[in-house]
């Protein structure tokens, strides 16, 4: 399987695997992939049109989504084995922008173009567990104001340096992510 048809299955199997999520296993046809990866939003983004639900690599295809998009726009990444979280932390300083940056560069365009109050990157390496990156304003909120988050799961958060600022980010599995997060909290927070 070639790596482009390895992400459209990736991306398929998330927006089924956040669609069952979202509604307690009820259906999983609430998410599904954004036209060309978001592509269509960028490129009429460039042009000052606006493009309603379609940055990122997810859209909502019910409106009971909305909310989820409204909180999180999204990437999904799938392979790059090549690549870790921990190219952010052993990176040279004169380095060039590693993959993780690019991605994340990539996700808070995502979330500047779509309105959403935060980004979230879905992220598989070949053979290992898939892991979620957001933004540590959301840990923070999740953690430090509601008590959701335990310290039992592997958790990382770091700063890292995008255009001069950095960011604080936090990563952990998506499968934790998804058991500890539950709709209607996204829902009472928007």
């Amino acid at each position: 399987m070639n790596n482009k048809a390895k992400g459209s299955s990736f991306e398929r199997l998330i927006c089924k695997r956040l669609s069952l999520w979202w509604t307690n296993g009820e259906t999983d046809s609430v998410f599904w992939r954004t036209s060309n990866s978001g592509g269509r939003a960028t490129v009429r983004g460039r042009k000052g049109k606006k493009t309603s639900n379609q940055h990122g690599d997810i859209c909502a295809i019910d409106p009971i989504g909305e909310p989820f998009l409204r909180m999180f726009a999204v990437e999904l990444k799938k392979g790059y084995s090549k690549h870790t979280i921990a190219d952010l932390l052993d990176k040279p300083e004169k380095a060039a922008d590693q993959e993780y940056e690019k991605w994340i560069k990539q996700a808070v365009a995502s979330q500047k173009g779509s309105g959403s109050r935060y980004w979230m990157i879905v992220v598989q390496r070949n053979r290992r567990e898939c892991l979620v990156l957001f933004t540590l304003e959301f840990f923070d909120i999740a953690f430090h104001g509601h008590g959701l988050f335990a310290t039992t799961c592997p958790l990382v958060t770091m700063d890292v340096k995008l255009d001069q600022h950095f960011r604080p980010v936090a990563a952990m599995r998506l499968e934790h992510f998804l058991k500890v997060i539950k709709p209607d909290f996204i829902c009472r927070l928007l």
